[in-house]
């Protein structure tokens, strides 16, 4: 008997996830052409131009990681050294550092 409510929470979550409204998420595939890097964020910069780039971002062609995401960083640093193509998507927001979107994830 306990089985139905289980079910029927999923069921409940999946149509909530589905029908809610989502941001734009910028994502890029090119090479890194710069990693810069401040007390709030590495800044991550392509030689593309993102689709879907969110509204509150103001730059293109940028991502910024947060310090604490250190595997990401270092994956960023060796996709810079040996000039790889990547593909970077971004959260669709810029809570990291204002007017930059937020970096989600990368792959070769």
């Amino acid at each position: 008997m306990r089985l139905k409510p289980m079910v029927a929470s999923i069921g409940v979550a999946a149509s909530l996830a589905v029908s809610s409204p989502a941001l734009a998420d910028g994502k890029a595939t090119g090479r890194i052409t710069r990693l810069s890097y401040d007390p709030a964020a590495v800044y991550i910069l392509t030689d593309a131009t993102k689709t879907d780039n969110p509204t509150c971002s103001v730059s293109t062609n940028q991502f910024a990681v947060p310090l604490t995401n250190t595997t990401a960083i270092a994956f960023l640093l060796t996709a810079r050294a040996n000039g790889t193509v990547v593909v970077i998507g971004g959260t669709g927001a810029c809570t990291t550092v204002a007017g930059i979107e937020n970096f989600n994830w990368v792959g070769y």
